[in-house]
């Protein structure tokens, strides 16, 4: 099996391609002897992992893509590399680190239970990171702060779609510039693709509009109750606890307005309404929607220019780049893989449309 995207864009560095490719194949190995039932981890991650080893080809191969391209950035050896891994979940992208030889490895999650987990999964294959940080990106700075450590690169998948304050998230992360600083943060959410557009549009509304049922494996963080809904409760609790009397109407409104706000921002929307009689400004999406307690953001769709303004703005010089599509074992599915691929590499970041996600790609020069 190679452990690249057939047809893929390679780093043009053949001893970073070694490299990876020698550490996935080593990862690939203790991944197969896992028995996830007999690990004490929670059912939410025993979930997780047995749906990355169904399709374990396809989590290699993304894995390694994007760690791969983090070598080639910092144009450091592994050995010599600090690399956070932001947003970790059950930790595969730690594991391959370690595998491939990154220096140090710092995970990190917001979820404790996911903290745990990925401790336990590193120890149960001999691949465990340095430290476990739980908790937001200011908390993982002051980690860095206390260790003594400087990062040299930040990693991630599918975590930047869910962060409440994305704003406020790169300028949190470009603290850690004491030197030169990579990010390669990729995303599913990828707006430019139509179709996944549509698919993410629809999975909004079902959120923001419908309760849903429990399902085996649950996190425990995330609400079944319609986010408006929930919404509309919170801002009514607010509005009897600083002696609003506004209609049942106006709470409908209000509770339409402030989609994809959540914690004080909503009770700043209501405070602000009682005291001015104004309303906050209509969302500026047609669909976005974040869960109101805790502001985890459902498949934030964003646009490439909206992400490099932000990049900009902090420092940061890059680019938003086309990820790949995985292997498949059905002749005719792989056609179609070796076909989109070798248009997405030909392409470069003309190729969004065609991807099945998305890599921020970026540097900050230091401070």
């Amino acid at each position: 099996m190679d452990v690249f995207y057939e047809m893929g864009k390679l780093p043009p560095d053949a001893a970073v391609v070694d490299t990876v490719r020698t550490g996935t194949r080593r990862l690939e190995e203790k991944l197969r002897g896992l028995d996830v039932d007999a690990l004490a981890i929670s059912d939410y991650n025993k979930r997780y992992l047995r749906e990355k080893l169904r399709s374990l080809r396809g989590s290699l191969q993304l894995n390694s893509h994007l760690l791969s391209w983090v070598l080639y950035q910092t144009g450091k050896p592994a050995a010599q590399t600090v690399l956070l891994d932001y947003g970790g979940g059950s930790g595969t992208l730690s594991l391959l680190a370690r595998a491939i030889g990154f220096g140090t490895v710092v995970y990190n999650d917001i979820y404790e239970v996911s903290g745990a987990d990925a401790r336990t999964v590193g120890q149960a294959i001999g691949l465990e990171a340095d430290a476990y940080v739980v908790g937001d990106t200011n908390d993982v700075v002051a980690a860095f702060k206390s260790r003594g450590l400087t990062c040299d690169a930040v990693v991630s998948y599918d975590v930047i779609e869910h962060v409440y304050d994305i704003e406020k998230f790169f300028r949190e992360i470009a603290q850690l510039a004491q030197r030169r600083l990579t990010l390669v943060l990729g995303s599913g959410a990828n707006d430019a693709n139509p179709k996944i557009r549509r698919d993410l549009e629809r999975q909004h509304l079902v959120v923001e509009l419908k309760d849903r049922e429990p399902v085996e494996g649950q996190k425990d963080r995330d609400t079944l109750r319609s986010y408006l809904s929930l919404r509309r409760e919170l801002i009514g609790e607010h509005a009897k606890k600083i002696g609003s009397t506004g209609s049942a109407s106006i709470l409908d409104v209000l509770a339409a307005r402030t989609r994809g706000m959540a914690g004080e921002d909503i009770t700043r929307a209501v405070e602000h309404l009682k005291a001015t009689g104004e309303l906050p400004a209509a969302p500026r999406h047609r669909t976005n929607t974040c869960d109101p307690r805790n502001g985890n953001w459902a498949e934030h769709l964003m646009t490439a220019d909206y992400l490099r303004g932000l990049l900009g703005r902090e420092g940061f010089e890059g680019e938003i780049v086309p990820g790949f599509w995985p292997s498949s074992t059905n002749p005719a599915k792989e056609a179609a893989v070796l076909g989109l691929n070798s248009a997405i590499s030909l392409l470069g970041p003309r190729g969004l449309p065609l991807a099945p996600f998305y890599v921020v790609m970026a540097t900050h020069p230091g401070r």
